[in-house]
């Protein structure tokens, strides 16, 4: 009788054991898909103030159309920022830069210039590569959110500080696909 309370103990412990280690694993599979999402995103922000100032020079009354982006990528450069907030103001550069670019179409000095072509070229594969590791990061997040909501993993997640992480969104309507593990996330306009 004595054994009873061991034997029973043991296969609770080797299976909150197994649950915190695919918690632990799910959880720390986020943090190299934030940091690929965040090189790609430094990317864009490196093209775009090529971009801005090929621009100015052929559309030097645009000051306020420029600086506008400018300053949406000043603000989506800041590194403090939760990945919901950092979202949000990486879909305010986009809406930003699809100014400049309808901008740009309508001058025809700067459809016939090959390096402002190469930067658009070179600005639309930093794009892919952004949805991309969006993508990934989501996934990511997604896993281990889910891994939280089942049975034992559950009360361990509360107990054990298995915090939650965002979503790499920026509308409320883009987190609740990305929650519903449906796809389309950031770059989703509303």
């Amino acid at each position: 009788m004595e054994w009873l309370i061991p034997a029973l103990a043991l296969p609770v412990l080797v299976l909150m054991t197994a649950v915190h280690r695919r918690l632990s694993a799910l959880r720390r599979e986020i943090d190299p898909a934030w940091v690929e999402l965040d090189h790609a995103l430094r990317k864009r922000h490196g093209l775009v103030t090529s971009l801005l100032e090929a621009v100015r020079r052929h559309a030097p009354k645009e000051t306020k159309l420029l600086d506008g982006a400018a300053q949406a990528r000043a603000k989506a450069t800041l590194a403090d920022l939760a990945p919901e907030a950092h979202a949000k103001a990486e879909q305010a550069l986009t809406v930003a830069l699809d100014r400049v670019i309808g901008l740009a179409e309508a001058r025809p000095a700067l459809q016939e210039d090959p390096r402002f072509k190469r930067m658009t070229d070179s600005l639309a594969k930093a794009n892919e590569a952004i949805e991309l590791a969006i993508e990934a990061f989501n996934g990511r997040v997604l896993a281990y959110a889910d891994a939280k909501r089942h049975g034992l993993a559950l009360v361990m997640a509360k107990y054990f500080l298995f915090r939650d992480v965002e979503f790499f969104v920026a509308d409320k309507a883009a987190r609740e696909a990305a929650q519903a593990g449906l796809g389309p996330t950031f770059w989703t306009r509303a």
